[in-house]
């Protein structure tokens, strides 16, 4: 796909800013630049997302949006190690069929799992790409198939051997993001009865901006089979990246995983008997040692009485989305702080309270300012080790003063 000299000069080459070599394109009258450009800023992005690939000297990359979607190295792994466990010994018999092949980042890292694995997407280029990378990335077997999903699925039999991956484009035909199942494409709510009534089971990776109970909603009605879900909220550094749902035929409770990096916490998600949230005691404050900030993916979840159970907490209030407790919580899945002081906004209280601190990381919880408004009123740097935490309680406006627990 790509002659020695090209190789060579993107590998002379990837260090350089890709701006600047374009200046430079009339100076290399040999070299495919545009062709050239991509490489390069491939490589750049894929050094950072998917160093494995960027490792390998003679992948060859697609244009800037189609590495847009695509995972992480770090989500990817997890889809891995998530498949391994949900199927068991059994998958290495199983033929994984990812219907949105796309750039081939999850069916890279999938299809080691699997006894045999097919690549399906509708982009001749993107497969031309796949039949070049995939032997590449010791995956020689890969059946490559340059095919639109919905119509792959009409010639296949059914086979409980068989597990489906789908990664629906999330744009619009005006190329604008979109979020619900139904705006996806391949329609997924179309596709869905079909895939199950193929497969022993299929993984689905959504946007995570997508609200989950309605997707499982619209999905169990798009479907006369029995099927069981499990929702897993992938964030990386603490933002969120990957919404995943995993439909099966066998029955289970629902269960939800969050996962930052490497916290975990997994809960049965019982819609017909909602926990209940605890409250702090608003009149002792004074009391409570530490405040805990939930990472990214308990945030989508919105599982906060769950938290509130396993941890022994109590909520600061309804829409504070910070939690406070007497004794440290260490095995927490988020931030920890201990709390060194609180105060109301009364500027004696404010200067009695802040008198040492002349730079803090401001954040801001249902509060009538945003942290760059606060942070200018307490005329505070940003930055530091002191962390101020502004919220309401019973409607009352509060600063919590925090250092973070190491």
């Amino acid at each position: 796909m790509c002659n020695i000299v090209i190789t060579d000069f993107v590998l002379q080459h990837r260090e350089d800013d890709v701006r600047q070599l374009a200046l430079q394109a009339s100076r290399y009258p040999e070299v495919d630049m545009p062709y050239v450009l991509d490489q390069i800023a491939g490589w750049k992005r894929a050094k950072e997302k998917v160093p494995r690939w960027a490792a390998c000297k003679d992948i060859i990359y697609p244009p800037h949006l189609n590495m847009e979607q695509c995972s992480s190295q770090a989500t990817a792994e997890y889809k891995q190690q998530l498949v391994a466990t949900i199927l068991g010994e059994q998958r290495k018999m199983m033929t994984l069929v990812d219907l949105t092949g796309g750039w081939g980042v999850d069916f890279s890292f999938l299809a080691q799992e699997f006894g045999k694995a097919v690549y399906v997407e509708r982009n001749e280029h993107l497969c031309r790409l796949a039949r070049h990378n995939m032997p590449l990335l010791g995956l020689s077997d890969a059946v490559v198939v340059n095919d639109d999903s919905t119509k792959y699925l009409v010639g296949l039999q059914d086979d409980m051997q068989r597990f489906f991956f789908i990664d629906p484009a999330r744009r619009d035909v005006q190329g604008r993001k979109v979020a619900g199942l139904e705006a996806c494409t391949p329609d997924v709510l179309q596709l869905f009865d079909r895939m199950m009534l193929l497969s022993t089971g299929v993984m689905m990776k959504l946007s995570p901006m997508l609200d989950w109970h309605e997707a499982i909603r619209q999905l169990r009605e798009a479907t006369s089979q029995a099927v069981s879900f499990d929702v897993h909220i992938l964030s990386v550094h603490n933002e969120c990246k990957e919404l995943l749902l995993v439909a099966m035929h066998h029955q289970h409770p629902l269960t939800v995983t969050c996962v930052n990096d490497g916290e975990t916490f997994s809960y049965h998600a019982e819609e017909e008997k909602p926990s209940v949230v605890r409250y702090c005691n608003a009149e002792q404050l004074q009391d409570y040692r530490f405040l805990y900030a939930p990472n990214a993916s308990l945030m989508k979840a919105g599982c906060f009485p769950e938290l509130c159970a396993k941890y022994d907490l109590e909520m600061a209030d309804a829409n504070s989305h910070l939690f406070l407790s007497h004794e440290m919580i260490s095995a927490f899945p988020g931030r920890q702080f201990e709390i060194l002081a609180i105060s109301s906004l009364n500027k004696r209280e404010v200067k009695q309270t802040l008198k040492d601190v002349d730079q803090a990381n401001v954040a801001v919880r249902n509060f009538p300012m945003t942290a760059v408004e606060l942070r200018k009123r307490l005329r505070l740097r940003d930055g530091g080790n002191s962390y101020i935490f502004a919220t309401t309680i019973r409607r009352k406006h509060l600063l919590f003063l925090c250092r973070p627990v190491s």
